[in-house]
């Protein structure tokens, strides 16, 4: 069989079709479906678990920093091993260790005072980098911000030591350390190692026996030791290598070759056009922006306009000028608000040329010999502590002052090529040619790495170095699966079409605002939809919501006669028009800023013509449209500059089809590559083989060819866009072009086509005249994603008399059955961060406490505390508390917000309590991970349910993260309603079954009711019930009680969404 592949690519779904072409039909379509490999917050899915791994470090590093600490005091007689156990204890009469710390700078130190202030000191040893950094200019955020200003107060106010100024500061009065995220108390490590020596000196000179120097000397050497960053040769092995010139290094981004190679590669590709028409930039212009580059820190897109000379009608292509502008808006302001962003910065030229500004004349050396900066980024890139790269540049002869400047910066990244690669495209960048046609003249295969082409595409672990973005990774990766499964299935295909979701390859944040602006526009056309049908008392469909929108974006006029249109006519036959600016078959583009609302006459006369094409000849009509434009500020850039363009001859017109067609996304580049260099095709006449769809011709197509897309009903509507994309090939694209170039009009209720004269087959509607691929298309793709009907079968598609599938039984023929990734990885955080205290469950209580923030404190919770004889021990802890809280609550109606929205302190005696930002609260009971601190933490991620059987019955076992650090498995089950005392042990008599991971495909049935396949999602700790997700997607199926199914069976799925049922599971984690 010969066929089309179709891929509908999104950032957790692939559509995919297989389209037979010997049969014109079909034959298979899907969706796999997966999670986004990142965080609901856009955050990287490792990151909870690198900063855990961080923190354990830390935590294990302090341990044995201190344990080396007491081994040093016990040493120097400061203290015997028995005293260590009392020396931390405090009591009323201890004195406070920073009053201790202020009073060794004039008094004598006991032996016991002396080892509390330096386990101190150890304890909190203040910031230090990996490398040496200028802490006023070099280090930015909360905690640097922290340290100069402490650097400041001590200095200003004369404090001798970090000691003293804590002590005696009214800044850190009731704090000493960091609190609720913020890095005001930061102090340097190396302020804290003089207060250290100052110490020990006055203390010797009081005759302490006890601050001997050698004591002093070791002392500093275990608290300042820390671990290097990493060492040259072990970088040296991490990096990779260039991706033209195989086994080179790649070159340090902030070297000045790398960034002469991007400075080039931004000029060159600097696009703007002047109404929709691109001007040409002269080479004399493009030297005077690069030696810009050098001269100053920053250029922005607002001082190339001023550059370039350029009028305010122009446009920088890639930025974004489509922003909602009010009527007080001003273009210039408007525009200057735009470009006020960054078009190119060097920065390791300027950081150098910063560091040596008392050296001007070292920096007039690198600036005659620039290699040498590329020496001093190895140097930066490759060293991470002083020392190394001292070295590295001495014996590189680089001078000493040039050496001790640049020791303050810090430069970490590499680019993707090497230096030999770089210096051979940079002077074809010079010419001002573009990256991949410079590539090409040096003899570069730019496209990508051609392989020796294979049957199934390779795993995509080869081509990590080129996708930094995980969720990427992903989207291809499983791609590649559904490509592959097929491959299995029905062998080489001719084709490949391909469309990605415009957002895959975005940044979180920007993401977010495409969804936004979705959002926006739905609630926006929302309010339309009943606003016609109050108004206009009829249902609307989309085209008649555009009506209202173009109409309300127009005030109400005509854009090309700027005569009114009256609102009570707009849906009046024949009167008004909805009109694509440039000529829908010039262009291809069909989207709301190449629409206009005209009325009919008019458009008539305007015919296949653009507006200046339509006005041009007439000066004074030009004009006065011009005014129209420019004075209509609801119109965006982009819809101005199709209203307003000039020159739109054949070559634009190609241009622009060829854009509106062909996808030029870098992921789809990407994939396109990816296929073409390593995926052997069957024999066709096929020259090319792999298609990248936009999608707005996928939109289109579907407008033609009269299918709807839902995609709020379920996940099918992926595998409906892959049938789509698979059928989007040159030949049927020009279909819809050479249609389009037709006239039609209505006639006596008939379609006329103006230049031919001739009747259009009235069964074709207006909208969907395009011929579809082979006859019956819309109604079989319509048959094919239908649900099964009570024989099993797809009905439309058996009763439908679908000539192209009679050589098959069309009664066997599956409906689509989405496939989705199991998550089966045991991964993410043992238990929640929030500890809470089994002090009460020790007096026989039975609720744990946790801390709450004061200002999060209800009603309830203060007066349960308060009344509740359960409570009663908690309350009498801290009663004095309790009751204020309580009052000062009653005073604002109970309003926690309210009652502290000023800092709210203790009440003390001396004035000096601290401030409480919490309060502990009661909990629930005993359950969940134990703490190593005899505290108790909610268990985090529920991994999986076991499922076990005893007399047709279903016994549920929860398995949490936790749960696999221990000896064994937990094997007791839920019991509904029940505390987990009370859960029931799943003994010999119970029969494992099978574990439930999140979507795992089960069989359910209950009593009376029909069997369902669905996907399993979650399942309920205190009641046992499980949550599920029909098979497509359609809808949620909650609180499922599992115990009495009469059927409860586990299925696998495979990529495109065969399945088959696991018959007998081994319990893993059990030893």
């Amino acid at each position: 069989m010969r066929y089309t592949m179709g891929l509908d690519i999104g950032i957790a779904s692939v559509g995919w079709a297989v389209i037979n072409e010997d049969k014109s039909r079909i034959e298979d379509l899907g969706v796999r479906v997966f999670k986004k490999a990142e965080e609901p917050d856009g955050k990287s899915l490792n990151l909870a678990r690198r900063e855990a791994r961080g923190s354990r470090r830390r935590i294990r590093r302090r341990a044995t920093r201190m344990q080396k600490v007491k081994e040093l005091l016990i040493k120097y007689n400061l203290v015997s091993e028995k005293e260590l156990e009392t020396l931390y204890v405090i009591t009323e009469t201890t004195p406070d260790v920073y009053e201790l710390r202020a009073k060794g700078l004039d008094k004598l130190l006991s032996r016991q005072e002396f080892a509390r202030v330096l386990t101190n000191i150890a304890k909190r040893r203040g910031y230090k980098s990996n490398r040496k950094i200028d802490e006023e200019e070099k280090e930015v955020g909360k905690l640097s911000k922290g340290t100069i200003e402490n650097k400041k107060i001590l200095q200003e106010k004369c404090y001798r030591t970090i000691g003293e100024m804590f002590y005696k500061d009214e800044k850190f009065e009731y704090n000493k350390r960091n609190k609720g995220g913020e890095y005001n108390n930061t102090v340097l490590r190396s302020m804290l190692i003089d207060e250290v020596h100052i110490l020990f000196d006055i203390q010797r000179n009081l005759k302490s026996e006890y601050a001997d120097e050698k004591f002093e000397k070791e002392y500093v050497e275990v608290i300042t030791y820390q671990k290097p960053y990493i060492t040259p040769e072990l970088l040296e092995k991490m990096l990779g290598k260039c991706t033209f010139e195989k086994g080179e290094p790649r070159a340090p981004k902030n070297s000045y070759t790398f960034e002469r190679f991007m400075l080039l590669q931004k000029v060159n590709n600097l696009n703007i056009y002047i109404n929709g028409e691109k001007i040409e930039i002269p080479q004399k212009k493009k030297k005077e922006i690069i030696q810009l580059a050098y001269n100053q820190t920053e250029i922005k897109y607002t001082q190339l306009r001023k550059k370039l000379e350029l009028p305010i009608e122009a446009r920088f292509a890639d930025l974004n000028y489509q922003i909602k502008r009010t009527e007080e808006d001003s273009e210039e302001e408007l525009v200057k608000k735009i470009e006020n962003k960054k078009f190119v910065k060097l920065e390791g030229w300027h950081k150098i040329r910063l560091a040596l500004k008392e050296n001007k004349d070292k920096f007039e050396k690198i600036e005659k010999n620039p290699e040498l900066q590329n020496i001093i980024a190895d140097a930066l890139v490759r060293n991470k502590t002083d020392e190394t790269i001292k070295s590295y540049l001495e014996k590189s002869n680089v001078d000493v002052e040039i050496i001790n400047a640049v020791l303050n910066i810090n430069f970490t990244k590499f680019g993707h090529l090497s230096y030999k690669a770089i210096n051979k495209i940079i002077p074809e960048l010079e010419k001002g040619l573009t990256y991949d046609k410079a590539c090409e003249s040096v003899g570069y295969e730019f496209k990508g790495r051609r392989n020796e082409l294979q049957y199934k595409l390779p795993p995509v672990t080869e081509l990590e170095d080129e996708i930094l973005n995980s969720v990427v990774l992903r989207s291809v990766s499983q791609t590649r699966k559904v490509v592959n499964a097929i491959i299995d299935k029905y062998g080489s295909p001719t084709a490949v079409y391909i469309e990605t979701a415009r957002e895959l390859s975005k940044p979180y944040d920007e993401r977010m605002k495409i969804e936004k602006r979705q959002k926006e526009n739905e609630a926006n056309n929302d309010k339309i939809k009943e606003y016609i049908k109050e108004t206009f008392g009829f249902d609307p469909k989309p085209f008649d919501i555009v009506k209202m929108k173009l109409w309300r974006e127009q005030s109400g006029k005509c854009a090309y006669s700027s005569k009114p249109i009256p609102a009570e006519r707009l849906y009046e036959e024949n009167f008004v028009q909805v009109d694509h600016i440039i000529p829908f078959s010039r262009c291809f583009d069909d989207s709301y800023q190449n629409k206009v609302l005209v009325l009919t006459d008019e458009n008539q006369k305007k015919k296949e013509r653009t507006p200046f094409e339509y006005f041009g000849e007439d000066k004074e009509k030009w004009h006065k449209f011009e005014e129209f434009v420019n004075l209509t500020y609801k119109f965006n850039t982009r819809k101005k500059e199709n209203l307003l363009i000039k020159n739109f001859n054949e070559d634009k017109s190609k241009e622009w089809i060829q854009r509106n067609i062909n996808d030029t996304k870098y992921i789809s580049k990407f994939m396109y590559n990816y296929i073409t260099n390593n995926l052997k095709f069957a024999e066709s006449e096929l020259k090319k083989k792999v298609y990248n769809i936009n999608g707005q011709a996928t939109s289109i197509l579907r407008h033609y060819w009269g299918l709807k897309k839902d995609r709020e009903k379920s996940d099918k509507h992926h595998a409906q866009d892959a049938v789509i994309i698979a059928c989007a090939t040159n030949k049927n694209i020009k279909k819809v072009s050479e249609y389009s170039r037709r006239k039609l009009l209505y006639k006596n209720n008939e379609i006329i086509d103006k230049e031919t004269g001739e009747i259009i087959d009235s069964k074709y509607n207006i909208d969907i005249s395009i011929k579809e691929p082979w006859p019956k298309f819309r109604e079989e793709v319509e048959a094919r994603m239908e649900d099964v009907d009570n024989n099993g079968q797809l009905y439309a598609l058996v009763n439908g008399k679908f000539t192209n599938y009679d050589d098959i039984d069309v009664t066997q023929v599956r409906p689509i059955f989405t496939s989705r990734m199991p998550e089966r990885k045991i991964t993410g955080r043992a238990h929640k961060d929030t500890m809470r205290s089994q002090k009460f469950i020790q007096q026989g209580q039975n609720f744990t406490v946790v801390k709450k923030p004061l200002k999060a404190i209800s009603k309830q919770e203060i007066e349960g505390i308060i009344n509740n004889p359960d409570f009663k021990n908690l309350y009498l802890s801290d009663k004095k508390l309790y009751d204020d809280i309580y009052q000062k609550m009653k005073e604002t109606n109970f309003k926690a917000e309210k009652a502290f929205i000023n800092e709210y302190r203790k009440y003390s005696k001396k004035g000096n309590s601290p401030i409480v930002r919490s309060i502990k609260v009661p909990s629930a009971g005993a359950t969940g991970v134990q703490l190593k601190n005899g505290s108790i933490a909610e268990n985090a991620n529920m991994v999986r349910v076991d499922v076990f059987e005893k007399d047709n019955k279903n016994y549920l076992v929860p398995i949490y993260v936790s749960d696999f650090v221990k000896d064994e498995l937990p094997n007791k089950a839920i019991f509904a309603n029940k505390d987990e005392k009370k859960w029931i042990e799943m003994t010999e008599e119970y029969k494992f079954k099978f574990s439930l991971y999140p979507n795992d495909l089960v069989k359910i049935k209950r009593k009376n009711e029909k069997e369902f396949y669905a996907y399993y999602c979650s399942t309920h700790r205190g009641t046992g019930a499980i949550n599920l997700l029909a098979v497509n997607g359609e809808r949620k199926i909650e609180g499922i009680g599992a115990k009495s199914l009469e059927i409860f069976e586990k299925y696998q799925v495979d990529v495109l969404g065969n399945i088959s049922k696991i018959n007998k599971e081994k319990r893993e984690g059990v030893k």
